[in-house]
């Protein structure tokens, strides 16, 4: 499994907050789960994530009928070496590996959370 930098396999964030029983993100967004702070309980948001468009068109290929459903983040090391994260991705009937980044601590979780916040303002509604 390939190993990237998370700035190869993201391209932005932003937090989203629901509406008429979803969360309403541009085409493109996908909900990135499983790292602390990534659903804002207090502002009733998720974090959403773009990825490179490389990744993104490599993870379609494996998707059914090329539909990505969300993205989430394994922090283990048990399950994973003890400085990296697995980034997988889902589809509606199945998850599957899409590759390795380094591992971020709760400290640089958080500082990651707080700069999304104050550079997209908070949350977005489309």
């Amino acid at each position: 499994m390939k190993s990237f930098e998370i700035s190869e396999v993201f391209d932005d964030y932003m937090f989203v907050q629901p509406g008429g029983g979803h969360y309403p993100a541009p085409d493109g967004w996908y909900p990135l789960l499983g790292l602390p702070g990534v659903i804002d309980i207090q502002h009733h948001a998720v974090l959403f994530c773009k990825l490179r468009r490389p990744v993104e068109t490599q993870v379609q290929r494996l998707c059914l009928n090329g539909v990505i459903d969300k993205i989430r983040i394994h922090r283990s090391a048990r399950v994973n070496a003890p400085d990296t994260m697995l980034v997988l991705a889902s589809d509606l009937l199945r998850e599957f590996e899409v590759c390795k980044v380094p591992l971020m601590p709760d400290a640089e979780v958080q500082g990651f959370i707080d700069e999304v916040h104050s550079r997209t303002g908070d949350r977005v509604n489309t």
